[in-house]
């Protein structure tokens, strides 16, 4: 990777500059009900899409490469183009709610099939692989988004901490491009994707042929394999949580 090609933007003079209003700057700049970090990725998606990309991964900044990469998003375009997003049934309180809470921001007749594709607010897919976003498609769901609210900034302004940007793609992809919500508590597997270990990790893999470019940097010291048997791994994430 060149350091040339890397750019480093303020999402707060992006969003005053382009979609602000006095009450989206105050929520962004207070981070009213927690929503900054949605506000982030939501603006830092936006801008990039203005910008004329065409893919876009939102990666947090607590991961590290363990491989160079190039290749990367060949890997992650090949995961988008199955349309399948890996996930389990969970029991947990929070992780319903913040299902729940994304549903709310979807057209009623929406919510309720919504409710029916997460087996009634259950399906929880975060984070099991890098949330990533294709031009075409990122573009319509603003649109929707829009359409909804009354404009992007609408939008932006109903952002709080629940508001997970990839849980609303998620649920607005299948929806709209017939993407698939894999439920992998069938296969016995408990817990939700982001704490998935390295053998949950190659279960999933092997019955359904799609292996993550990221797993849980925990999981990596206890099992430093993981690297050799999964060749699409790129990256570790979560090291603020060891």
């Amino acid at each position: 990777m060149d350091p040339n090609d890397i750019k480093v933007i303020s999402v707060g003079d992006y969003l005053h500059d382009h979609l602000g209003s006095d009450d989206l700057m105050n929520r962004f700049n207070h981070n009213i009900e927690g929503g900054i970090i949605n506000l982030k990725k939501f603006g830092a998606l936006h801008w990039a899409l203005k910008s004329g990309y065409h893919w876009m991964a939102c990666i947090d900044s607590d991961t590290l490469a363990v491989r160079p990469l190039e290749g990367l998003f060949d890997v992650l375009r090949q995961n988008y183009a199955a349309a399948r997003y890996i996930g389990n049934s969970v029991e947990n309180v929070g992780l319903h709610e913040i299902l729940t809470s994304c549903r709310a921001y979807f057209l009623p007749e929406d919510q309720v099939k919504i409710k029916n594709l997460t087996n009634d607010d259950s399906l929880y897919t975060w984070f099991f692989d890098v949330p990533f976003y294709e031009a075409a498609d990122l573009a319509d769901f603003f649109v929707y988004m829009a359409d909804r609210y009354g404009s992007v900034n609408g939008f932006l302004c109903q952002l709080r901490v629940s508001s997970f940007e990839h849980i609303l793609y998620v649920q607005w992809r299948s929806l709209y491009r017939g993407a698939t919500l894999v439920n992998c508590s069938a296969l016995g597997i408990y817990g939700d994707p982001e704490h998935w270990g390295f053998h949950t990790l190659m279960r999933v893999r092997d019955k359904f042929a799609y292996e993550t470019s990221w797993a849980r940097a925990g999981e990596f010291l206890i099992n430093p394999d993981m690297l050799q048997a999964m060749p699409n791994l790129r990256m570790l994430f979560h090291f603020d949580r060891m």
